[in-house]
């Protein structure tokens, strides 16, 4: 069972190698967003990590920032990441705008 199958009110949830972001994503949800990544890696050994963001509404950017740390740490050690952007186009654009998507390796994908 995954961290955040456990908590109610969390927009962060897992399966195989994707973590989903299913509402508001706000800073409380770093914790959580950061431990299904690396159960992603670590303990189902995947070495790529789909970051589904299509339902996604951003609330504090700070959780992108330790997001982007987070993954910038796990490419050096060859992890790729695919990114998939909110379907809602005002979101699509602040992602955009906030560069939330540092990741010049990565792969996105436009809803």
């Amino acid at each position: 069972m995954a961290l955040a199958d456990n908590i109610h009110d969390s927009p962060v949830c897992r399966e195989l190698n994707v973590v989903s972001i299913k509402g508001e994503l706000r800073s409380r949800h770093l914790i959580e967003l950061v431990t299904l990544i690396d159960e992603v890696i670590e303990k189902a050994q995947f070495r790529e990590v789909c970051l589904d963001f299509q339902h996604c509404v951003l609330k504090a950017e700070d959780v992108m920032v330790g997001l982007c740390t987070q993954a910038l740490a796990y490419r050096e050690s060859g992890v790729t990441f695919k990114l998939q952007l909110p379907d809602n186009e005002i979101q699509k654009k602040l992602f955009a705008q906030r560069r939330v998507s540092p990741f010049p390796r990565a792969t996105v994908q436009m809803g």
